[in-house]
């Protein structure tokens, strides 16, 4: 049975933690269908280790700092699953 299965992250400001987080979503035993990252506009190197996946997910880099709420329901609408 194949699941069809979405995450979303929004982040800010998490050059030390975003890799980790990309990381473990692909070494699942059930690997999402889809991975949406959206950089609320970081002003530290997180945008630089998400650009390094952009095979594997979809990145959204908003251009100004839109905060969680509008991350997150961002990342709803986006969803595929």
């Amino acid at each position: 049975m194949t699941e069809n299965v979405t995450i979303y992250i929004p982040t800010y400001n998490a050059e030390k933690t975003i890799s980790f987080s990309i990381e473990a979503l692909l070494k699942q035993t059930l690997v999402p269908n889809q991975i949406i990252v959206i950089n609320d506009c970081s002003t530290d190197d997180t945008l630089k280790n998400i650009i390094l996946y952009k095979d594997k997910i979809e990145i959204i880099n908003n251009k100004i700092n839109k905060g969680l709420g509008y991350c997150r329901n961002l990342g709803i609408k986006l969803a595929k699953n």
